[in-house]
């Protein structure tokens, strides 16, 4: 009979783990440490035992691949990357307004113009000409002038995603008027832009003129 090994002897170890004496179970993770002693402990082939360590590493790796997409996702979301929705605004716009004519503008009351923004803000393909009727019916013909204004600045010019939508709206709200006045006002503040102050000019002013200049082809071609 073969002699019993000794009671010190080096317990195999499991297929593609490199043996190091000096490295405790314990160094390998909480997770491939377990598989190592339950395999051992229950007799587990090193086949098994190396499958269930190699589960392990990898479900390890997987987690902290997930960790470190998300935290990648959330540094993009919390940076400060400049956003044409975030970063636009009309000042430039706001500032060359010629100050006689927008006293010259009859202004709508205020419950018209809360009106106008809810008809605008519920607009959407299918209910076009039904908004159409509706916004004929809330406005006035001296009130075009102020609501082109309105449009054109303060929509138009920062909603670049709802371009073919006002347009569609425009012909279906069908008044040659409000569609001259529009396309003024567009000419206008493009005008506005063109001749703001160039060393100053912001992320800001140009998107608003790459959103206009858009908008104006829509309309005239």
């Amino acid at each position: 009979k073969e002699p019993p090994a000794p009671a010190d002897a080096a317990l195999p170890q499991p297929v593609g783990i490199p043996h190091n004496p000096a490295a405790g179970a314990g160094n390998l993770g909480p997770a491939v440490a377990a598989s190592t002693t339950e395999g051992v402990g229950s007799g587990l082939s090193t086949t098994n035992v190396s499958s269930g360590l190699q589960a392990a590493t990898a479900s390890a790796g997987a987690t902290t691949a997930s960790t470190a997409v998300a935290t990648v996702l959330r540094e993009t979301r919390d940076g400060a990357a400049p956003s044409v929705a975030n970063a636009t605004n009309i000042d430039t716009l706001m500032t060359g307004m010629d100050g006689a004519a927008s006293e010259q503008l009859e202004v709508p009351p205020e419950s018209v113009q809360d009106r106008i923004s809810f008809i605008l803000n519920n607009l959407a393909a299918n209910n076009l000409s039904p908004k159409a009727e509706e916004f004929r019916e809330a406005v006035s013909v001296e009130h075009l002038p102020w609501i082109s204004q309105y449009l054109v600045m303060k929509r138009v010019s920062i909603e670049a995603n709802l371009h073919k939508l006002y347009v569609s709206f425009l012909s279906a709200f069908n008044s040659q008027r409000f569609f001259d006045l529009v396309t003024a006002e567009t000419y206008r503040n493009i005008k506005v832009l063109l001749c703001s102050d160039k060393d100053s000019a912001s992320f800001s002013d140009r998107a608003l003129l790459k959103s206009l200049g858009h908008w104006l082809g829509l309309l005239t071609l």
